[in-house]
């Protein structure tokens, strides 16, 4: 899932200003693979876990101090519309680790952070994003 310039991004209280991407990636943490005796190829795949990694990128044209940092605990909600003025939007939740927080320096100034979460499930069952 991509989202591009979001109307607002607010993780653990705190509006992040300048984010241009929120980036979702759900990856297979361990997969069961099944191979019967007639061939080469699986019969049967499962993925019993699931990682979903939220990427956020945001440029930074100003010194910034604080923020979020690895190991800390919030909800993360990202609200996104068609264009700016629109009432109607979607907003993305969930409860999300900081795995951590890199910054990439850019040549004419500023620079671009990515914060890198994982969306914990409130029960282990049900998928972490929650869309309204």
């Amino acid at each position: 899932m991509l989202i591009v310039n979001p109307d607002e991004v607010v993780f653990a209280g705190q509006a992040l200003d300048g984010v241009r991407q929120v980036v979702v990636d759900r990856r297979g943490v361990r997969e069961v693979v099944e191979f019967a005796d007639l061939g080469p190829h699986a019969v049967f795949c499962d993925i019993p876990e699931v990682r979903v990694e939220v990427r956020v990128r945001r440029e930074l044209r100003h010194s910034v101090t604080g923020g979020p940092v690895p190991g800390e605990m919030g909800d993360l909600r990202v609200r996104t519309a068609p264009t700016g003025g629109d009432a109607i939007g979607t907003t993305l939740s969930c409860q999300a680790v900081v795995m951590r927080v890199t910054h990439d320096i850019r040549a004419g100034g500023g620079a671009i952070q990515t914060i890198t979460l994982l969306a914990i499930s409130p029960d282990g069952a049900g998928d972490p994003l929650q869309e309204s």
